[in-house]
């Protein structure tokens, strides 16, 4: 089974997931965090940080004199993340929290990152009280995926359906990962006392051949796909792999994030 958890059972947090996650959409990434960097933020707090790959894109956008403070439940990636940051020369926190049952222990930062982590969180509006202007929280980046807008084909309209339809009755009620949560942390936003002073839908689109930077992670997705569906779509699945593989015909993958900056 593709589940492509980290150490702690999580779903879609795998370390070798996120690294080819980040690397097929690092030039996305490297423009989204750069428009941030224009804020000047002097503290960060990246909620979900995984292994540290965001703060990593930080690292080379932003003065040393800007602090970052990283945090997860996972101690595996907390420590991958720490060592990755130990040339980064400047001033770095890891810390261990579960945010659902202490988000009151997340320290205060002129910019907090919750980057495709919403899906992990329990209660969305009452993390958004605690990250209050009241508490020192400036402002708060936001990005989610869209769970219903991650494709790949071609296919015939009716298999695409039945994909879809696998995949949401497969994870759709999952305890472990809201897969489906875009529209609940758009929600949440317009609930909380934020100004929303930028948003967008950011488009991640790729066609064959696929290179070394992204099949990897397209690869993956598509095989975490595979593991969800019933067997009359995994044929058509292995098939398109297949040909992937084999750089035979025009395939494509695109995905969507909505993404935000609150003040």
């Amino acid at each position: 089974m593709s589940t492509q958890r980290n150490n702690s059972g999580f779903q879609l947090s795998d370390s070798n997931w996120l690294e080819n996650h980040h690397n097929a959409k690092k030039d996305l990434r490297y423009d989204f965090a750069k428009n941030l960097a224009l804020r000047n933020p002097k503290s960060i707090v990246d909620i979900g940080c995984g292994t540290g790959l965001w703060l990593s894109t930080f690292n080379e956008l932003l003065p040393k004199d800007c602090n970052f403070i990283g945090i997860d439940l996972d101690e595996d990636s907390l420590a991958k993340a720490k060592s990755k940051s130990k040339n980064w020369d400047r001033k770095c926190e890891w810390i261990k929290l579960d945010i659902n049952k202490e988000p009151e222990k997340i320290p205060a930062a002129d910019l907090t990152l919750i980057f495709n982590f919403s899906s992990y969180i329990e209660n969305l509006d009452f993390v958004f009280e605690t990250l209050s202007k009241e508490r020192g929280f400036k402002e708060i980046a936001l990005r989610q995926f869209a769970g219903d807008e991650i494709k790949f084909g071609p296919f015939s309209p009716e298999i695409q359906t039945l994909i879809n339809n696998s995949v949401k009755n497969s994870i759709g009620a999952s305890r472990q990962i809201r897969y489906y949560d875009m529209d609940r942390l758009i929600d949440s936003t317009s609930n909380s006392q934020r100004k929303i002073i930028y948003q967008d839908f950011e488009l991640y689109k790729a066609f064959s051949p696929f290179g070394s930077h992204n099949f990897p992670y397209i690869k993956g997705t598509v095989n975490w796909t595979l593991d969800r569906v019933s067997e009359n779509e995994k044929p058509v699945i292995l098939d398109w792999l297949d040909m992937a593989n084999c750089d035979e015909k025009l395939l494509y993958f695109f995905s969507l994030d909505w993404v935000a900056l609150l003040q």
